[in-house]
C-alpha cells in the first residue's frame, strides 16, 4: 500500500468532505501466515477526525486480543469471579511496533505532514487491552490526524468469540488494534475505551475499511469478511484479495480450508408476507412497494458435515433481511456472510459481526428445533441492533442484545412453525417428550439401586464397600430412562415470546440502567440484557398498539442509524410517538430502568350486594403488590356473559371500585384480561371469581374455575419455558 497514496486520501476526505464523508478510516495491509492463526499487520493506517467538542492529544485504542495473553487479565479474572475457570488451551496475544504520525489537519484545512515516531503504551501492562499513543500536538475539533503502526496479533486456539480450530479454521476477530470513541462520558469529553470485560461486548465509531488481505493459497475461495471480497493477485502460494466495507464499526474475516462456499441471492419476493406489508405500510403511511426490502448476497461458510442444514441457514437468514428490513429499513449492505464454526471451534459460534456472524450446528438436529435457525436469525438481527444502531455495550447492552431478542422472538412466531421438544438416541434428535423420568442419586444414595442407577453394596466383615454405576449418561442410557416409553406425545409447543416470561423466575437483582458490564451475577446479564428488555418492549408494544409501536420502532432505528444512541434517545422516541397512550413515560422509566421496581397487579374480591329491585350492586377489590405503577384494564364477566371493561391507575395499593347495578351478578373480575402488561411477574393472581353464585350455577361456576385455571397454567408454563 503506497504511503503517499494514503496521504493523499486522507487529505482529500478532510479538505474536500463532498468526495469521502468518513470521518474514521482503517487501511489495512495483512497477511495470515501458513500456521493459519498468526497475522502480521504490515500497515495499519487510521485516519481520525475529532468530532467533540474538546480537544485531545491522546488516542486510545482496544487490543482486545491480548485478553488471552495470560491468566491475570481483566477478562479472566473477572471470569474467576464469576465463576468460569476456563483458560484458552493455547494463548494469543498481539503486540504493536513502529508508529509514526502521518499527518495532521486543523480546523482550518491547514495539513501538515509528519513522520514523528510515536510510543504505544499501555493502560494496564498486565492486561494489555487498552493502549494510548500520546500525540505531539492536540486534536481540536474538527481537526484530523493519520497515525500509521505495524502489528503482529497470533489468535487464540477457540475460545470465547475468537480464535482457530484444528482442519484450518480460523476465525479471525478483534484481531487488530482498533480506536475507541472520543465522545461525552459522565459529563465530559473522553475516551470511551473499557478494556475486555468479562460481562461485555464492544463498542466503536463508524468508518470506511479499505483491507488487503493476503492468505495461504489454500484459503482460496474458503473465506469470508466483513467487506466485500476480490481477488486481486494468486502466485507463490498466496492469494490478496481485496475487501472494502463502508459505514461499519468493525472488521472481522473467517478461513477455513475444508469448508463449502455458497452463496445465494435474497429477492423479497420469494418470502412476501401480504398481511404483514399492509400492516407495516399502513403503520407508516407507505405503500407495500416503498417498505419492501432490497436484494442481498448471502454468503455461507458451511462445514461439509453440515451440508444438509445449508437450506435451514439461508431460509433463517433471508427471513431476517426480508422481516428486519419490513420492520425498520432495508438492509444496506451489499453482501450478509454466514459461518458455521468448525466443531472444534463452536466457541466461536452464536456472535455478531457487522456484515458477518456465526450460527452454530450439530449434526443430528432435527428441524422443528430451530436449529440452528433460533441462532441465526438472532445473530443476523444484531446487523441492524449493533451493526446499524451502534448503542455503548460495554454499559447499555439491553439496546442491542434485548432489541435483537425481541424482534428474533417475532420473527420466530411469526415466520417459523413452533419448535417442537425432543430427546436424543444415539446422536439423532426425535420430537417428544416423556412426562416421567427415572430421578437419579448421588453416589452412596442407596436409593439409586431402585433405578437400576447404581448398585450400592456398603462396608460389612464380609464384602468391601461396593458403589458401581448400572447406567451411564450416554443418549441411550437418557433414552431408556423415560418412562413409560410409550407415552411419548410430540407436539409441546411454545411462542417465543411468552417465553420470555421464563426471566420473571429469577430474582433480577439489579436495574436495567446498572452498567452491563459491572452486574454482579454472570447470569444477571442474560436477564438484564436479554429477556428483561425484551419483556419491556412487548409490553410498551401492547399497551401502545402495535401502529404506533411499529412507527416509534422505524423512527427511532431509521433516525440513528449509524449513530450511537443512548438509552435516553429511546425514551424521546417513545414518549413522542405514544403521548396518547395514558402512560406517564417517565414515571415508567423510573420504574422500568432506573430503578429495579417489581410490577404486580393482582384481583382481590369481587361482592355482589342485592339491592331492593331485584338488581346487585358490584363492587370488585384489585391490588398492587409491586412498586411498579402503570394503567391498567379491568374486565368484570357477569353471569350473562357480558363483560364490564375500565382502566384502574394503578396508583393505590389496595383500591375498592364501585362498578354499578346491574340486572345479574357479576362472576369474575380480571385485572390486565389481555395480558398487556408482560413484565407482570404473576399472572396466576390477575383474576378472581366471586364467592356468592347461586348453588344452582355450580356446574358453570366449575366450569369457569377450571378454565380460569387452565389458562392460568397455559400462560404461566408459557412463560416458564
Amino acid at each position: 500500500m503506497c504511503k503517499c497514496t494514503t496521504i493523499l486520501s486522507f487529505l482529500a476526505a478532510v479538505l474536500l468532505p463532498g468526495l469521502l464523508a468518513a470521518q474514521l478510516s482503517y487501511d489495512l495491509d495483512i497477511e495470515l501466515h501458513d500456521d493459519g492463526r498468526t497475522i502480521y499487520g504490515r500497515s495499519l493506517v487510521v485516519s481520525w477526525v475529532n468530532t467533540a467538542s474538546t480537544p485531545t492529544d491522546e488516542l486510545y485504542w482496544h487490543v482486545y486480543n491480548n485478553a488471552w495473553s495470560n491468566k491475570d487479565t481483566v477478562f479472566i479474572t473477572e471470569g474467576r469471579y464469576y465463576g468460569s475457570t476456563d483458560l484458552p488451551r493455547e494463548w494469543g496475544s498481539t503486540e504493536v511496533f513502529n508508529v509514526s504520525m502521518l499527518s495532521t489537519v486543523d480546523v482550518d484545512g491547514n495539513a501538515t505532514t509528519s513522520g514523528e515516531k510515536l510510543t504505544f503504551d499501555y493502560v494496564n501492562l498486565v492486561d494489555k487491552t487498552v493502549g494510548v499513543v500520546k500525540l505531539p500536538v492536540a486534536i481540536e475539533p474538527g481537526g484530523s490526524v493519520q497515525v500509521r503502526l505495524e502489528f503482529t496479533s497470533v489468535m487464540p486456539q477457540a475460545f470465547r468469540r475468537s480464535g482457530w480450530g484444528e482442519g484450518g479454521y480460523l476465525h479471525a476477530v478483534q484481531w487488530y488494534p482498533k480506536l475507541g470513541v472520543y465522545e461525552e462520558l459522565d459529563g465530559k469529553d473522553q475516551w470511551n475505551c473499557e478494556p475486555y470485560h468479562y460481562m461485555s461486548e464492544f463498542y466503536a465509531d463508524f468508518a470506511d475499511y479499505n483491507v488487503e488481505l493476503t492468505l495461504p493459497e489454500r484459503f482460496r475461495n474458503h473465506c469470508v469478511t466483513t467487506g466485500t471480497l476480490e481477488e486481486i493477485n494468486n502466485s507463490n502460494g498466496k492469494v490478496v484479495y481485496s475487501s472494502v466495507a463502508e459505514k461499519v464499526h468493525d472488521f472481522a474475516f473467517t478461513v477455513d480450508a475444508e469448508a463449502l462456499l455458497l452463496r445465494r441471492t435474497f429477492h423479497e419476493i420469494d418470502y412476501r408476507d401480504d398481511a404483514e406489508e399492509m400492516k407495516i405500510s399502513a403503520a407508516l403511511g407507505k405503500t407495500p412497494k416503498e417498505v419492501r426490502p432490497q436484494s442481498c448476497e448471502m454468503i455461507l461458510l458451511l462445514q461439509p458435515e453440515h451440508a444438509e442444514y445449508a437450506n435451514r441457514y439461508f431460509d433463517a437468514t433471508a427471513k431476517s433481511l426480508y422481516y428486519f428490513g419490513l420492520w425498520y429499513g432495508t438492509y444496506p449492505y451489499e453482501t450478509i456472510s454466514v459461518v458455521d464454526p468448525a466443531n472444534n471451534a463452536r466457541k466461536t459460534g452464536g456472535m455478531e459481526y457487522p456484515r458477518l456472524f456465526t450460527g452454530g450446528a450439530r449434526l443430528g438436529m432435527a428441524e422443528r428445533t430451530l436449529s440452528p435457525q433460533g441462532v441465526t436469525v438472532h445473530e443476523f438481527g444484531h446487523q441492524f441492533w449493533y451493526g446499524l444502531v451502534a448503542n455503548d455495550e460495554f454499559r447499555h447492552a439491553w439496546l442491542d442484545e434485548g432489541f435483537t431478542t425481541f424482534s428474533t422472538n417475532r420473527i420466530l412466531d411469526l415466520a417459523f412453525d413452533a419448535p417442537l421438544d425432543t430427546y436424543t438416541l444415539l446422536g439423532q434428535q426425535y420430537y417428544g417428550r416423556a412426562p416421567m423420568t427415572i430421578p437419579s442419586y448421588e453416589e452412596g444414595d442407596k436409593r439409586a439401586m431402585l433405578g437400576l442407577q447404581r448398585w450400592e453394596n456398603p462396608e460389612s466383615k464380609f464384602f468391601p464397600e461396593l458403589s458401581y454405576e448400572l447406567r451411564h449418561n450416554n443418549s441411550v442410557q437418557k433414552f431408556l430412562s423415560e418412562l413409560p416409553l410409550t407415552t411419548y406425545y410430540p407436539n409441546i409447543e411454545g411462542s417465543a415470546s411468552i417465553g420470555l416470561r421464563s426471566s420473571l423466575l429469577r430474582d433480577w437483582g439489579q436495574p436495567l440502567a446498572h452498567p452491563t458490564y459491572d452486574l454482579f451475577d454472570s447470569g444477571l446479564r442474560g436477564v438484564n440484557a436479554y429477556r428483561r428488555p425484551a419483556l419491556t418492549l412487548e409490553t410498551i408494544s401492547r399497551i401502545v398498539g402495535e401502529d404506533v409501536f411499529i412507527r416509534l420502532m422505524y423512527d427511532y432505528h431509521t433516525n440513528f442509524r449509524f449513530k450511537h444512541p443512548l438509552p435516553q434517545d429511546f425514551f424521546d422516541v417513545v414518549a413522542k410517538h405514544a403521548v396518547d397512550a395514558g402512560v406517564d413515560w417517565d414515571s415508567f422509566w423510573q420504574h422500568a430502568y432506573y430503578k429495579n421496581d417489581e410490577l404486580d397487579y393482582s384481583a382481590h374480591f369481587v361482592h355482589n350486594d342485592a339491592n331492593d329491585n331485584d338488581t346487585y350492586h358490584v363492587e370488585i377489590g384489585v391490588r398492587r403488590r409491586g412498586a411498579f405503577v402503570v394503567p391498567v384494564d379491568i374486565a368484570v364477566t357477569f353471569e350473562d356473559g357480558s363483560v364490564h371493561h375500565g382502566v384502574w391507575d394503578g396508583v393505590d395499593s389496595a383500591k375498592r371500585i364501585e362498578i354499578g347495578d346491574f340486572a345479574v351478578k357479576a362472576v369474575r373480575v380480571e385485572v390486565d384480561p389481555q395480558r398487556k402488561l408482560m413484565l407482570d411477574r404473576d399472572w396466576f393472581n390477575n383474576s378472581k371469581l366471586a364467592k356468592d353464585v347461586e348453588g344452582s350455577d355450580t356446574a358453570w361456576h366449575i366450569s369457569m374455575r377450571t378454565m380460569l385455571w387452565a389458562q392460568q397454567v397455559l400462560h404461566y408454563f408459557g412463560g416458564a419455558g
